[in-house]
């Protein structure tokens, strides 16, 4: 057969081969300093938005510490988005509506508080993670102290202009060791000789009342904890609860008690059956 392609040797072929090799070695050219170009601006572009994130969600994070300081919940609520939701260091999921009740009712109020480690990490002009550490010494519940430190990681979101807190989880800071606490049965008779009324050591006078369950101490504090927290007995004289870092002890006379919120001790005494 008659082949009427052009030999390799053919100089117009290889002119050809020359010519077309560097169109495509300018096109490649032209669109690496594009990509390089898109590339420049979008990063001088996201270091722009990013220190402006990082700047107003410290801001924002700087003012949610210092409502907790003061006490102020509701100022504090108003930082936070309606479908907020909190981890707690249970690992229960609270959305914002529970959260508010919980605080109202538990009246905490911060003596001591230090916001230190806080990292903000932006995602996008409308959206940051945070990161830090929490230490305070705050009173609740009437007057039960609760000392407590912790990491914590948050997401905030900026809506209608204001940066608002959208989700929210705490870790406690604590020894590398594992407390296990095994439920032991005690007789209804001794549950109910520790059941009473008893009345603590707090700056401002605060009693709590103990009844005795089927396996447990039923703790309730009038005016402050009005749902009952379960104790479950460890030992003939040892409680605790499963919901809250909290622990009950009570003294070889049955009249003495020492009630351990966060690992601080709080004495007490009988004051009725």
């Amino acid at each position: 057969m008659h082949d009427e392609s052009r030999s390799e040797t053919d100089p117009h072929a290889s002119w050809e081969r020359v010519r077309g090799a560097g169109i495509a070695g300018t096109r490649s050219f032209a669109w690496g300093l594009l990509l390089l170009i898109t590339a420049l601006t979008v990063a001088a572009c996201a270091g722009s938005w990013s220190n402006q994130v990082i700047e107003e969600v410290t801001q924002a994070e700087q003012r949610y510490a210092e409502l907790e300081g003061a006490g102020d919940v509701e100022a504090q609520f108003d930082l936070m988005a309606d479908d907020y939701v909190y981890i707690d260091v249970s690992g229960k999921r609270i959305g914002k509506e529970e959260l508010m009740a919980r605080r109202a009712g538990d009246e905490r109020r911060s003596s001591e508080l230090e916001l230190s480690d806080l990292e903000v990490l932006p995602i996008a002009p409308d959206a940051a993670l945070t990161r830090g550490r929490w230490d305070s010494r705050s009173l609740y519940y009437g007057g039960l102290p609760r000392v407590s430190a912790s990491r914590y990681m948050a997401l905030w979101r900026k809506r209608d202009g204001r940066w608002l807190l959208v989700a929210d989880q705490t870790t406690p800071i604590a020894e590398r060791s594992t407390v296990v606490r095994e439920r032991v049965g005690l007789a209804a008779e001794r549950l109910a000789a520790l059941a009473g009324r008893y009345r603590l050591e707090t700056p401002e006078p605060l009693e709590v009342e103990l009844e005795a369950t089927a396996d447990a101490l039923a703790l309730a504090i009038p005016g402050h904890l009005d749902e009952p927290l379960a104790f479950f007995p460890s030992a003939p004289d040892r409680f605790f609860s499963v919901e809250r870092p909290w622990e009950l002890e009570f003294g070889s006379d049955g009249e003495e008690i020492v009630l351990a919120t966060w690992g601080e001790p709080t004495r007490g005494r009988r004051v009725r059956p």
